[in-house]
């Protein structure tokens, strides 16, 4: 660990020595404006503000609502209004494959050498932001059975006690995998197969999409949710512990700039993502935001009290799967999906 430790500091060392750290001179002679579409508060306005002084340029974020939005505004032929727009690592196919999106050039960023490689989707055409897993917790206090895999979640004991996530894919993402499936299969009958396990798993559901304050205040003992809100959760219970996975791979979900294929500032839209990639920069940024990162450097250089949290659980990188774009097999999906919300008696909790 010592040896990889010293190894990635070294990286580091040599991006500042080619010019590429935050304080390096990213001087622009073309474009003076640069317009963001991403998530609201999820970038430290610190940086942002060096990056505007270092590069004469003002920066304009504009706060998207969901990622079905960003990726519509792309396809609907709103992608000039924009330089940079954050989708989904699932978004990307399709994305690419519509020439939606702008190749981006690999020389022009070579701060993205500091990413782990499992977080790449298209190294083309799409650069690793921040990212999240989806863990499983539970409440070791009171939870009333073991939880090593998905499979011990149906339970009998654990009728009306455990949340979860939403979302279609995240859903048979999950039960696929438990089944031995390819989370990204199109596969009628392994759907089918993963409908039934989603049934079987329902009836122990309490709540989807609980927040944290949910899953601490009830007779919840167990959740599949997303590390920023096991943290919350076992910031306020001490009680709460990320289950020892070892069985099954869990998902991770990254989230990623993209240049749309009609951006006004492509120039200043390259120097961002290379800056934002340098592990120095990513560094200060985890310090507000504090969530999962592709950036292994940056992991290095970030708090001790950021890499001991428990939501970085590395134990869990070890063995995750990554959402693919689905051209066939996303109907059967949606149709699944919707009947088992039907049949659904738990109510939804807004997060």
């Amino acid at each position: 660990m010592k040896k990889q430790i010293a190894l990635l500091l070294a990286g580091a060392m040599a991006f500042s020595a080619a010019g590429c750290g935050a304080g390096a001179d990213y001087a622009t002679e073309g474009s003076t404006e640069l317009n963001i579409y991403m998530w609201q508060d999820y970038i430290s306005d610190d940086i942002i503000q060096a990056f505007e002084e270092e590069n004469g340029c003002t920066v304009n974020l504009v706060g998207m609502n969901s990622t079905a939005e960003a990726v519509e505004k792309l396809t609907a032929g709103c992608g000039d209004e924009y330089d940079l727009v954050m989708v989904q690592n699932s978004d990307m196919g399709f994305l690419e494959d519509g020439d939606y999106v702008e190749k981006i050039k690999a020389d022009s960023l070579p701060n993205t050498s500091a990413l782990k490689d499992y977080c790449w989707v298209s190294k083309s055409y799409g650069i690793p932001y921040l990212m999240k897993y989806i863990y499983v917790i539970y409440d070791s206090a009171k939870c009333p059975v073991e939880i090593d895999d998905y499979h011990d979640l149906q339970a009998a004991e654990l009728e009306g006690k455990v949340a979860a996530i939403s979302g279609a894919r995240n859903l048979f993402s999950m039960a696929l995998t438990s089944l031995g499936y390819d989370p990204n299969t199109t596969e009628e009958e392994e759907l089918k197969a993963a409908y039934d396990w989603l049934v079987k798993f329902d009836k122990n559901v309490a709540a989807y999409d609980a927040d944290a304050k949910a899953l601490t205040k009830g007779g919840i003992v167990a959740a599949v949710t997303d590390d920023r809100t096991a943290a919350e959760v076992m910031a306020k219970k001490g009680s709460w512990k990320v289950a020892p996975f070892a069985k099954q791979k869990v998902e991770a979900v990254v989230d990623m700039f993209v240049i749309p294929a009609e951006a006004a500032h492509m120039d200043l839209a390259e120097k961002f993502l290379n800056y934002i990639c340098d592990p120095e920069v990513m560094a200060e940024n985890l310090k507000e935001y504090p969530y999962s990162c592709p950036n292994e450097i940056a992991e290095v250089l970030s708090s001790k009290t950021y890499q001991n949290a428990p939501e970085r659980d590395f134990e869990y990188h070890k063995n995750i799967f990554l959402q693919r774009s689905l051209e066939d097999g996303t109907e059967s999906i949606d149709a699944y999906y919707q009947q088992l919300m039907a049949e659904d008696s738990t109510t939804t909790e807004e997060q």
